[in-house]
């Protein structure tokens, strides 16, 4: 008789590890080394940080070794696993805890959606031996640009420089004239950037690519510290179009589809639908049109319905940036004014804004009644609506919108945005004819809008008035569903606004005050 058998290999391999051992230690370099021993053949020999595979380790007579590898703050769980041809598994498990001296740490990030600016800190947190660093950074350039460094008063003395000529990257050095950082967490500095746009909803990281610490003696501190970078998680836009992201269109994006138009920046392929707002999947002039035909309220915001939503996105209330009217001419038959803005603190690249004035009184009579100030050059792209029926003067209601813009900045600064010439009603006084320029938003290259406070015409007199703002008081607060009242003026405009980061703000609903309550 003759009898064949194949027998299996039960016995799994008996894997060790010598180094590093699990304890606490000061240094963060490491050398994982160790052993296998198995009646076989190892088939794999793979090791584990933390739950992720890190690779495989080359066996050499039983041994292995993997030289100048480094451990995160904290408990750093190894795990080596032996595989061999039998389909028989061993495993080690080692857990050093390494203490970092010191620890530079880039802070969590609010989310923020394509178009924002985004704030990194980076911070220091030592026992007080640091006195000067060189560092790299690197960042994607496809989703960040426009990276902004704004050093602390911390490194103030160190004359600190920084470099971000080169798209990707961040350099930056400093050097404490023979003293050190105080002991503790110190913010060395705070990062900016511009968060580009982006396909989808994604995260990308800032990586500490190279890193230099020195003591006050000048000698380097080449080990014992930590760096910890935490994920920039970038939103995608809500509606096509929304460049700037402030939810809604105005100038700075039309600004910005243009500048795609004509090259000077480059536009990817979510560019084309991202900005695709008249919906023929390319992207063209017709698109920039849809977006200026929103801000004048030819077309209604998208997702609201309504009309232009302010939003305050800069300047402040101490800006000393200024929209004004003046009268240059006036006759018996027509009256000429001017729309300025004055004490500008950028150049900008677009502008638009609402004008209101007694139609009872003055009628603008045709397209030669509006026209283009000496700030905007005849390369400049103007879209006027004469309300309720865009340019439509013998249905005129009293109100004229205008948006300007261009793909690049204009050169002058300030002065004459726009001049309207109005024809004097029969039997109309002059002396009661009051203009009203509201909703003025101005955009230095696309992004960072800004609101100016809006002002009233006096036409007899020609002097113009800066409304004074109305001491509000909110009465009967509820909570389910939310609601309060509160007084208004006759002839005032209230606006209900809300923000979900105490900086970018929306209209939420408007009133015209009669004099009695409202309630919200």
């Amino acid at each position: 008789m003759s009898v064949a058998a194949n027998f299996k290999d039960i016995k799994a391999p008996t894997v060790t590890i010598t180094s590093p051992t699990p304890n606490e230690t000061g240094e963060e370099v490491f050398v994982l080394s160790g052993g296998v021993q198995d009646n076989g053949k190892i088939k794999t020999l793979v090791w584990l940080w933390k739950g992720r595979q890190q690779g495989e380790l080359e066996l050499v007579d039983g041994k292995f070794e993997l030289k100048d590898q480094k451990l995160a703050g904290g408990p750093n769980e190894i795990t080596v696993i032996a595989t061999d041809w039998g389909g028989n598994e061993g495993k080690a498990l080692t857990t050093p805890v390494w203490n970092p001296q010191r620890t530079l740490r880039m802070s969590q990030v609010v989310e923020q959606q394509e178009g924002k600016r985004i704030e990194v800190e980076l911070n220091m947190d030592s026992p007080g031996e640091v006195a000067g660093m060189l560092f790299k950074i690197g960042y994607d350039k496809a989703f960040l640009s426009d990276p902004i460094v704004t050093w602390s008063s911390a490194v103030g003395l160190a004359i600190p420089l920084v470099n971000t000529g080169v798209e990707g990257e961040i350099r930056g050095t400093f050097s404490l004239p023979a003293n050190a950082l105080p002991a503790g967490q110190q913010l060395i500095c705070t990062m900016s950037f511009r968060a580009r746009s982006v396909p989808e909803t994604l995260e990308t990281f800032l990586d500490m690519e190279q890193l230099t610490i020195t003591n006050p003696k000048g000698i380097i501190l080449s080990s014992g510290t930590e760096v910890i970078s935490e994920p920039v998680r970038i939103l995608v836009r809500k509606f096509d179009g929304d460049n700037n992201a402030n939810n809604k269109l105005d100038v700075g994006d039309a600004t910005r589809i243009q500048r795609l138009l004509v090259g000077l920046e480059t536009a990817r392929s979510w560019d084309v639908f991202g900005n695709d707002t008249n919906g023929n999947d390319e992207l063209d002039p017709g698109d920039v049109t849809q977006v200026l035909r929103t801000v004048v309220a030819i077309d209604p915001q998208p997702k609201s319905g309504g009309n232009r939503d302010i939003q305050k996105m800069g300047g402040g209330d101490d800006s000393p940036e200024k929209a004004l009217m003046k009268v240059t001419e006036k006759t018996a038959d027509t009256v000429t004014v001017q729309v300025l803005l004055k004490d500008m603190i950028s150049q900008i690249s677009g502008a638009s804004f609402e004008l209101k004035y007694p139609v009872e009184m003055l009628r603008l009579q045709g397209k030669d009644s509006h026209r283009r100030g000496e700030m905007a050059s005849k390369a400049v792209r103007y879209m006027w609506n004469v309300e309720p029926s865009q340019n439509d003067y013998t249905t005129q209601d009293g109100t004229i919108a205008m948006a300007a813009i261009s793909s690049e900045q204009w050169s002058i600064k300030e002065g004459v945005l726009a001049e309207l010439t109005f024809e004097v009603q029969d039997g109309a006084d002059l002396n009661k004819a009051v203009l009203s320029l509201n909703e003025v938003e101005v955009s230095p290259d696309g992004f960072d809008n800004r609101m100016l406070d809006g002002v009233e015409l006096h036409v007899g007199s020609g002097t113009t008035i800066e409304p004074e703002p109305s001491i509000i008081e909110i009465l009967a607060i509820t909570r389910s569903p939310f609601a309060f009242s509160f007084g208004a003026k006759e002839g005032r405009v209230y606006d209900v606004q809300s923000s979900e980061d105490l900086r970018s703000w929306g209209t939420l609903k408007s009133y015209n005050g009669t004099g009695t309550l409202i309630r919200f």
